[in-house]
């Protein structure tokens, strides 16, 4: 997507960067999508079946072996790689930031959970939270034998609960 920034999005030139350069290829690619979708959506507004397809670097492989050359439909083959080109560009782009997305909510709700188990720890720590009200079986046995005990268990038991 665009940037939300005007500034950012003047760095993005979609038509003198992109459009203006290619004009030609890519009106060929947009009528490849319509002829496309007729043949594999009849009668369906005009869209991008993702799940119909997606071994695009196959395809772009067999295309250009027969780059230059005209493929049954009429289109030239070249036109097939740009459109499979552009398709699994998409998909790269789209997978980038799902994991941005992923990475950031990851160390977000890692940054929560410490703040919220260091605050948990302190509290614990410092007679703020009773025995009673953390009782984690995960470190009962711990507890039990001794190892770790009174305050510091429940400390302990809060600390691995939400760092967890």
């Amino acid at each position: 997507m665009l940037p939300a920034d005007s500034q950012e999005r003047k760095d993005v030139p979609v038509y003198a960067g992109c459009l203006a350069y290619f004009p030609d290829a890519i009106a060929e690619v947009a009528r490849l999508s319509k002829v496309g979708n007729d043949k594999h959506n009849p009668g369906a507004p005009l869209h991008w079946s993702r799940h119909k397809s997606s071994d695009h670097m196959d395809c772009i492989i067999r295309h250009a072996l027969e780059a230059g050359t005209v493929d049954d439909d009429g289109f030239l083959h070249d036109v097939k790689i740009a459109w499979r080109a552009l398709a699994n560009l998409q998909l790269a782009l789209e997978k980038q930031a799902l994991a941005e997305v992923v990475k950031n909510c990851q160390a977000s709700e890692r940054e929560q959970r410490e703040r919220v188990a260091s605050e948990i720890f302190n509290r614990a720590y410092a007679g703020g939270i009773t025995e009673s009200e953390w009782d984690h079986r995960h470190l009962s046995v711990e507890i039990a034998k001794g190892r770790i005990a009174g305050k510091k268990a429940v400390a302990a038991a809060a600390w691995q609960e939400h760092i967890g």
